[in-house]
């Protein structure tokens, strides 16, 4: 398998919800979304891949479910772990490789914000989504939201994200988020810039990070979904504004797949 580079989230782990995630992804009207999918089917257990800093997890559990997050930054883990402590939330995070490590046999399992993006081999997307089944009890729902692939070839771009200003120890922090899309890879090659303010100097410290995000089509996802053992159930546009909308092919800029454990 194709080792996956997590320095980048080691490095923001403390400060990735204010330049970030906290500013851009809705996670309570999210959480909302998910709570009334899950509902009808009985969910009282929750496992949150790739849960970063806990930004799902925690209002999840809060909704009273019973939450377990894996993510493969340790660094992140302690975020998230200190969020919930602060919270007085009791939800279980452990560091894992989403495509191999087993945290137990769940109702639900969530995959959000283009993690699965970072898994840009097939052969690694095959092991992932299997690895996804062995997690879930049968009738258990699997719920992936990502890019939509065919959006992003349709336009021949990517995106541009400015995150927020942060003020630390170093200076004023800010990280601008440029992505293109190469149809060789088909993917987004996504370059993120940092740059510092430092307090006392005019001089501003700038550092770089280039890394590719695999993108998947609805065909692809729903293909693959079924090979591991998944029963589509339906496909959504994905969850950028909160709410899940009708899924409109190369119109939606990303893609919500929701199946269950057959």
């Amino acid at each position: 398998m194709k080792e996956i580079d997590v320095s980048w989230y080691d490095d923001r782990a403390t400060v990735y919800d204010t330049l970030h995630e906290g500013s851009l992804v809705p996670y309570e009207s999210v959480v909302n979304e998910l709570d009334n999918l899950f509902k009808p089917y009985g969910v009282r257990t929750v496992l949150d891949m790739a849960c970063g800093t806990g930004g799902h997890a925690l209002p999840i559990a809060r909704r009273g479910y019973q939450v377990t997050g894996g993510d493969l930054s340790v660094a992140m883990i302690a975020e998230a772990t200190k969020k919930a402590r602060d919270q007085n939330l009791s939800v279980a995070f452990h560091q894992g490789d989403m495509r191999t490590t087993c945290h137990g046999s769940f109702d639900a399992l969530i995959c959000m914000n283009n993690s699965l993006g970072h898994i840009t081999e097939p052969e690694d997307f095959s092991i992932t989504l299997a690895n996804f089944r062995k997690n879930l009890k049968t009738g258990g729902l699997l719920f992936i939201d990502h890019f939509n692939g065919a959006f992003m070839r349709e336009i021949k771009s990517g995106y541009a994200r400015v995150g927020r200003s942060l003020t630390t120890e170093q200076g004023v922090v800010v990280d601008i988020e440029r992505s293109i899309y190469s149809e060789e890879l088909q993917s987004l090659i996504v370059t993120t810039k940092t740059y510092t303010q430092k307090h006392t100097e005019e001089d501003v410290i700038i550092s770089t990070d280039v890394f590719q995000m695999k993108l998947w089509t609805k065909e692809q996802m729903d293909e693959a979904i079924v090979k591991a053992g998944f029963r589509p159930l339906a496909f959504y546009d994905g969850m950028m504004s909160g709410k899940l909308q009708e899924f409109k092919g190369v119109e939606s800029p990303s893609l919500a797949t929701f199946a269950q454990a057959v």
